[in-house]
């Protein structure tokens, strides 16, 4: 509701430039029209070596409030390049992983680069019909269109890092529609209050894809040769439609509730089709799955008062395939819909100063793993994800705050073919994890505020088998900023600087990849409020 009227400069390491103006507005005799302008430009050399990046953001959202219609409407542009972009990496079976090199490595060819472009719009209308009955509509449109030659994944061949890679150049885009009408009512049943919800949706999303694959080269992950002429491609595909999904479904729910809320039921059943296909590079049909099923959610709610609540809940949805990562060579494969099902029981408090969440979960999902020599993204069995999770913030004193999280996970493989993996732990997925974030209101100036942040990932497996896997890390952040004034101007400095100690360690994915860690890096910014 109050103008806006922001700008901010950034720095990061090395020399990457950036300035992002933020502006917002309402207008008319009674507030009831809106404007919001985002608009973003960065570009220049990045923290790890060899690599530079330029990305460009614009966004424009218009609204529009009266008593009864609320109108809104946003269109946002983007458009990202980067020059020899650095994806992950695999290690054939049976070595040792060798240890992660400087995190400012870069192992791509002189030639790869990435550039991508986004348009979207987003619109909503909502009408209240009554004090008890509201109908409202959406409808959204994405067009992505992408060029990159890169290595899609590192092949790792031995525990000195000799590796091998494979370079694609990869063309396509993206056209993604979807759109979704509905109406809540509330009404009263005794002493028992109801809010229904019905809505139905519907997405499509179709994509074009054409690449061309070269000879593969030999490079070391602590040595990286750096190819410049990588010959004529060794096989072609011709840019052509690659896969399409469709979604509809139909949902209800009654969310039923006593005086003050202190007991709330959610009951909710939802009718899903999910139809998805890839297509050949004649534009035939393959891989076409079109499956539905009608499935139920649960939700409990108890708040003794205001500041504790407990719950639980119990889900299920038919849920589009598992998707390659990226880096695979099937990347635009679709594989069958899949039931998934997740629990979770929990406490909610909020005490002002102090407050927290503990959540005990459990996610059942199909499993899939890379190849490390194929590159080719399959599925094998399902994974079963089991933990709890501890999250808290507040005030250990009036000038020092922390939030913070804990989370234990016992993540395990069942129905892997023949059995073969059944009870391993699940790749990619560390079994603890943690993060503790503090800010000190300084005494000695009580503009400055320093702020500090550590991350806390234990060891993690990259082989279904477990025989691989990659050692436990921990990395600092430490930053800072200072309010003053330039004129009437409040000014905002800001310091940031990531992996304070260049720590270099692998970060592990659940399709198998490693990931080398961010090196350290610098982040400077000055925001002005006019």
């Amino acid at each position: 509701k109050q103008p806006l009227r922001q700008l901010t400069t950034a720095y990061s390491a090395d020399q990457h430039l950036g300035i992002h103006a933020d502006i917002g507005q309402r207008f008319g005799d009674n507030q009831e029209y809106g404007l919001r302008l985002n608009t973003a430009y960065r570009d220049g050399d990045t923290s790890i070596n060899h690599q530079n990046s330029r990305n460009s953001s614009h966004s424009l959202g218009l609204d529009y409030q009266a008593d009864r219609l609320n109108l809104s409407a946003d269109i946002i542009y983007q458009k990202d390049m980067m020059s020899r972009a650095v994806r992950g990496l695999t290690a054939i079976a049976g070595i040792d992983i060798p240890k992660a090199p400087n995190p400012k490595t870069n192992l791509s060819a002189l030639s790869d680069y990435s550039q991508a472009e986004s348009l979207t719009f987003l619109s909503r209308a909502e009408y209240q019909l009554n004090d008890a009955a509201l109908v409202y509509g959406t409808v959204g449109h994405n067009h992505f269109n992408y060029d990159k030659q890169e290595v899609p994944g590192l092949t790792i061949l031995n525990p000195i890092g000799d590796t091998r890679a494979n370079t694609n150049l990869q063309q396509g885009h993206n056209g993604t529609v979807s759109a979704e009408v509905g109406t809540r009512i509330k009404l009263s049943t005794g002493n028992i209050q109801h809010q229904f919800v019905l809505a139905a949706n519907h997405f499509r999303q179709q994509g074009w894809f054409g690449q061309s694959r070269y000879e593969s080269y030999l490079t070391n992950i602590y040595h990286p040769t750096y190819v410049d002429d990588l010959g004529q491609p060794i096989a072609v595909v011709p840019k052509a439609k690659s896969n399409e999904t469709m979604l509809r479904s139909v949902v209800f729910a009654d969310t039923l509730s006593t005086a003050q809320d202190k007991l709330q039921f959610t009951l909710g059943l939802r009718h899903q089709q999910v139809e998805t296909s890839n297509f050949s590079a004649n534009g035939e049909r393959s891989n076409h799955y079109n499956e539905s099923a009608t499935t139920p959610s649960f939700a409990l709610v108890y708040k003794p008062f205001k500041q504790l609540s407990f719950y639980a809940n119990y889900i299920e949805a038919l849920t589009v395939g598992a998707t390659p990562p990226n880096d695979a060579v099937n990347f635009n494969q679709v594989f069958a819909p899949y039931k998934s099902k997740q629990y979770e029981l929990g406490t909610k408090f909020d005490l002002g100063n102090f407050g927290g969440t503990v959540a005990i979960f459990q996610i059942r999902k199909p499993t899939g793993i890379v190849d490390p020599e194929s590159k080719i993204y399959s599925l094998d069995g399902e994974q079963q994800n089991q933990g709890i999770e501890l999250n808290g913030f507040g005030n250990i004193t009036p000038t020092l705050r922390f939030l913070g999280g804990l989370s234990f996970v016992d993540a395990k493989l069942r129905r892997t073919q023949d059995g073969l993996n059944d009870n391993h732990h699940a790749v990619g997925v560390p079994q603890f994890l943690s993060n503790l974030g503090l800010e000190w209101d300084t005494p000695f100036n009580p503009r400055l505020t320093l702020t500090g942040r550590m991350i806390h990932n234990a060891k993690a497996y990259v082989s279904a088998d477990n025989s691989q896997s990659v050692p436990d890390w921990t990395r600092f952040d430490f930053g800072g900023r200072y309010q003053t004034k330039i004129g009437k101007a409040p000014v905002t400095l800001q310091a940031n600087l990531n992996n304070v100690f260049n720590k270099a360690y692998w970060e592990a994915n659940p399709s198998s990849y490693m990931t080398i860690s961010t090196p350290r890096t610098l982040l400077l910014s000055t925001t002005f409020d006019f």
